[in-house]
């Protein structure tokens, strides 16, 4: 059989949501953004479809999620400034840390 994806949250280790993805991102990922680790014509492999993705019994595969923005980041975690702080560098730690997150957005899938 076969499973779909339809969206998917990355969550911390406290529970608290770090990103999300909903079906029309996950059916939009590049085709690099797949990889299908049985490269044999007839194996199982993962698949974007019309939403989301699906991958057949005995797929696997590494996909690879869009890295969170900067403003969806922002929303979750407000910078929180203390009176003579610099906000710009609140923000640019801020960037450096979503940019840090595309790592953790790559993970392996198995049906």
């Amino acid at each position: 059989g076969a499973a779909y994806v339809i969206a998917a949250r990355l969550v911390d280790t406290s529970g608290a949501t770090v990103s999300e993805w909903d079906g029309a991102t996950l059916a939009s990922l590049p085709a690099t953004a797949i990889q299908n680790l049985y490269a044999y014509a007839w194996a199982s492999k993962f698949k974007t479809e019309k939403i989301g993705f699906s991958g057949q019994t005995g797929a696997h595969a590494t996909i690879t999620l869009p890295s969170p923005s900067l403003a969806q980041w922002e929303k979750r975690h407000a910078p929180r400034t203390r009176p003579g702080s610099d906000q710009r560098g609140d923000l640019a730690r801020g960037s450096e840390l979503v940019s840090s997150k595309s790592a953790v957005t790559s993970a392996s899938a198995f049906v």
